[in-house]
């Protein structure tokens, strides 16, 4: 496992996505996640990693990868909005550049139930515990 550590880190949070500690995140050597548990399939996605507001939320219909960060109160100021990656259910996984996203909504991919979304730290250190 890869862990990249705030270095204010000080509590940890366990959600489905996976490891995060006030913005650090586990990531798998196989870069692959398994898909969500099928009650929050149809239902709800994950927001983890560098946003202010992490944690599940419910899917109201078409929503956006611009949409599902700011509903998660938007980037902490150590994210890297250029590597934004999307698990989808079927195992999917997609990298998004938010900031080119902002300027061209062909970028701005669509959320569906049972995605996972991973905000990477940017400039993070590498931390082995």
């Amino acid at each position: 496992m890869k862990k990249f550590l705030n270095a204010a880190c000080e509590s940890f949070l366990y959600l489905l996505l996976g490891l995060f500690c006030c913005g650090c995140q586990t990531v798998k050597e196989d870069s692959s996640f398994e898909p969500l548990p099928a009650e929050f399939q149809g239902t709800h996605y994950l927001i983890g990693g560098q946003v202010k507001s992490l944690g599940r939320y419910e899917y109201h219909g078409l929503t956006t990868i611009l949409n599902a960060i700011a509903e998660a109160d938007d980037f902490t100021d150590f994210a890297n909005s250029k590597k934004v990656v999307i698990w989808r259910a079927g195992g999917q996984r997609v990298t998004v550049n938010c900031t080119k996203a902002k300027n061209d909504s062909s970028m701005n991919l669509e959320i569906f139930p049972g995605d996972r979304i991973s905000v990477p730290m940017r400039g993070g250190f590498r931390c082995d515990f």
